[in-house]
């Protein structure tokens, strides 16, 4: 029996799901907006330079188009648009207005403590792997993890952002195995996302897919093993007192 079981995190254990708003929307309308007034706050004189509007849509051309790119190295091609020193303060303090809007909407799966709790009880290994957005630095995803108190659960906590890979690439997956010397046998991803399918595929390692939506797959997506309608069927895989 598998005894290692490795997450995916957004709209697995967390939604981040924003009502009615997409990711692009949310960054232009609302993240890159709260940057202008933080640059305005840290320089007086940006006020001058542009509109919310221009910096909004510049910053967003920049942040969209550097696809391979950190985060903290995206803000820094902003900075340097504007021709704004990078300081480390003022990359945090531009991060804190992306993870503030990053939680405002997001909120925990009902069962996801329960879950995860019984699932360490009984002394299965947790691991998660995450695509960030963005590429956003692994450090403000554990932030929200610790927020929703579920960071103490895992063993093994790996972010895309921190790596400069992504899933479907199954090199993610090594990595996971590498940092907890692991077997790949003992192995098992579980995500929301055909995406989640595709690299555990590629990996060769089962997969469950958790369908809260009762969705179908694209017939270019490989047959998971195992389908839940929340993390809860996960109970019903590996009966568990």
């Amino acid at each position: 029996m598998k005894n290692f079981f490795c997450f995916d995190l957004g709209e697995t254990l967390i939604n981040f799901n924003k009502p009615n708003k997409k990711w692009h929307s949310s960054l232009i309308g609302e993240v890159l907006p709260d940057m202008f007034n933080t640059l305005r706050k840290y320089y007086q004189s940006f006020k001058d330079i542009c509109t919310v509007k221009e910096f909004s849509n510049i910053g967003y051309k920049i942040i969209s188009e550097s696809h391979k790119l950190s985060m903290i190295k995206r803000l820094s091609l902003i900075l340097d648009y504007y021709k704004i020193p990078t300081e480390d303060d003022l990359i945090n303090l531009l991060l804190n207005d992306f993870y503030h809007n990053l939680i405002s909407d997001a909120f925990l799966y009902p069962e996801t403590i329960k879950v995860l709790e019984k699932l360490n009880e009984k002394g299965f290994v947790l691991g998660l792997w995450s695509n960030t957005p963005w590429q956003s630095p692994g450090f403000l995803i554990e932030r929200i993890m610790e927020h929703f108190k579920i960071r103490k659960y895992f063993s093994i906590v790996l972010f895309s952002g921190d790596h400069g890979i992504r899933k479907p690439d199954p090199i993610t997956f090594d990595l996971v195995l590498k940092k907890g010397q692991l077997d790949k046998s003992q192995m098992i991803y579980i995500g929301n996302s055909e995406v989640d399918i595709k690299t555990g595929s590629s990996f060769g390692i089962p997969t469950i897919w958790v369908n809260r939506e009762h969705k179908k797959l694209s017939k270019y997506c490989p047959t998971p093993e195992f389908i839940i309608n929340d993390l809860e069927g996960l109970f019903d895989l590996i009966p568990i007192n």
